[in-house]
């Protein structure tokens, strides 16, 4: 066989198999063994980059994602335990090795779960709807948000192209946008399949503006502050990003909203609505 994932033409398909054998052993060993390297972490982390073993470069949205990695359970090991502050630092370091520019986190509690959508804004319209179940799923009629366990909302930033986005109007400037989506759709995809591996449930939505309002759960988890022109503004990337959200039951340390003075600055400015075709962007000096 030519493939770099099969035998070798010059190993027969007894001693191939004997190989293979003795890799799971390995894999199995290494892994309860914490050997570095080979820890489930690591094993999650390369699971997530690819999207899913047989699903590489998987770019579209899914309430579950792939499901192609192995969960503890088929490797024969515990779930991932860590602390909420430790789990946060792995998971921003995950995404941000998959390619997002930052995430903030926010805890799905009573209060919040008034920002998730009951309907999504295009098609299929299934019904977002919290149940009394410990794992998500979906069926003809609707998308499942389990209560049996406590949920945080994770919303990534992808940055998009600064020079795309001067072209505007044009489709330069989409091209700078919905390249962005797609990358996200990838994020999305390799945390999905990341969390899988660990033992966790990555819920996306089934399209990039999926679960509720991006500008409402950026802000409140701290990765910027809303402006005049309604949408989430970062200190360090500034208007130049797409979000996207993933509800997980990995514990996690939420992350705190953020004054950087952008909030107030847009009271005096109005450079955006000055210069809004379309006129769109309202000019009062004090938020409606």
């Amino acid at each position: 066989m030519n493939s770099p994932m099969g035998p070798p033409q010059w190993v027969s398909t007894e001693e191939w198999a004997q190989v293979q054998k003795t890799a799971a052993e390995n894999q199995k060993t290494w892994l309860t063994e914490n050997k570095p390297g080979y820890t489930l972490r690591d094993h999650a982390l390369y699971k997530g980059a690819i999207g899913g073993e047989g699903a590489p470069g998987v770019t579209n949205y899914t309430w579950l994602g792939p499901q192609k990695s192995p969960t503890p359970q088929t490797l024969g090991i515990p779930k991932w335990e860590g602390s909420p502050e430790e789990n946060l630092l792995m998971l921003r370091t995950a995404l941000r090795f998959f390619g997002a520019a930052d995430i903030g986190v926010i805890e799905l509690d009573e209060n919040i779960r008034k920002l998730v959508y009951t309907y999504p804004r295009v098609a299929p319209y299934k019904k977002y709807e919290f149940e009394n179940v410990d794992q998500g799923y979906e069926n003809s009629e609707k998308w499942a948000i389990p209560t049996n366990k406590r949920l945080f909302v994770v919303t990534l930033l992808g940055q998009s192209s600064i020079d795309g986005y001067t072209t505007s109007p044009s489709w330069l400037q989409r091209a700078a946008s919905d390249n962005t989506v797609r990358l996200n759709s990838g994020i999305i995809a390799c945390t999905q399949e990341f969390l899988r591996t660990l033992g966790y449930q990555g819920l996306a939505g089934h399209e990039r503006n999926a679960i509720g309002p991006a500008p409402a759960f950026a802000t409140l988890s701290g990765l910027g502050e809303l402006c005049r022109n309604t949408q989430v503004l970062t200190p360090r990337y500034g208007l130049m990003v797409r979000a996207v959200r993933l509800i997980t039951d990995l514990p996690l340390v939420p992350t705190k909203p953020i004054d950087a003075g952008i909030w107030r600055f847009c009271h005096d400015c109005a450079k955006c609505a000055d210069h809004c075709v379309s006129e769109a962007i309202p000019k009062d000096r004090e938020p409606s």
